[in-house]
């Protein structure tokens, strides 16, 4: 049985469909990326599967997972409150020490330190490790980083994506990246689903899906692809 199994996922938006049909399903310490453009439906998919979309919205299908989801936030601004040290957000439902460990799992180099400031106090890098760091707390089984790259520069964006894959091998974790670029789900994920107008239309292994696109959408996406550097010694 699969870690996390997502059976005909639809979501309506005042009557409106906006998700249709999706299926997919995840393996442990296995790397999936949902890529897709802008409005694409990604988002919104994720905050199905963590059972986070507001009353208004209706979802149907079946979701089954083997364990808890911790999800990371795309805005990492507004995920993290301004008025609140990074100590007590992280701890805010677990123990200080696992806090102060997830903190280490998230990869921030000096967690005493952090763990005493206000959000403003970080940089980019830093606060989007503590929003790791919060969806880490809990130990979940799966991982849903939405663009968790975002406003980073490329070497930034290196290091968090070489984090992610290091929980990957030494937890099992399961991560679900949620992602517009096909050059960072190259280098996070084994699979690569592609999203087109709330729909998977192409699901495959990431080499596959990235030589020998076969619809319309993932080659558009294929032919966009920027390029990462490499990540450092």
């Amino acid at each position: 049985m699969s870690l996390l199994t997502v059976r005909d996922l639809g979501v309506t938006w005042s009557g409106v469909p906006v998700v249709h049909g999706v299926s997919l399903t995840l393996e442990r310490a296995e790397g999936l990326a949902l890529v897709g453009a802008s409005g694409a439906g990604k988002s919104t998919i994720a905050l199905a599967l963590a059972g986070l979309l507001p009353p208004a919205a209706r979802v149907s299908g079946a979701v089954a997972c083997d364990g808890a989801i911790g999800m990371a936030f795309q805005d990492v601004g507004a995920g993290l409150n301004p008025v609140m040290r990074v100590g007590s957000q992280v701890a805010e439902m677990v123990s200080v020490p696992r806090a102060r460990e997830a903190l280490r799992d998230a990869g921030v180099e000096d967690p005493t330190a952090v763990w005493r400031r206000y959000p403003h106090e970080l940089s980019g890098g830093q606060r989007q490790r503590v929003m790791l760091a919060i969806a880490l707390a809990g130990e979940p089984a799966v991982l849903i980083a939405d663009e968790p790259t975002t406003a980073l520069d490329p070497t930034l964006r290196v290091a968090i994506l070489e984090r992610l894959s290091a929980l990957r091998r030494e937890r099992g974790l399961a991560l679900l990246l949620i992602t517009h670029d096909l050059a960072i789900a190259r280098r996070a994920a084994d699979r690569i689903a592609i999203l087109s107008n709330g729909t998977i239309v192409e699901d495959g292994p990431a080499a596959d899906v990235l030589a020998a696109p076969r619809t319309g959408a993932a080659a558009a996406l294929v032919a966009a692809m920027p390029r990462l550097p490499e990540a450092g010694p």
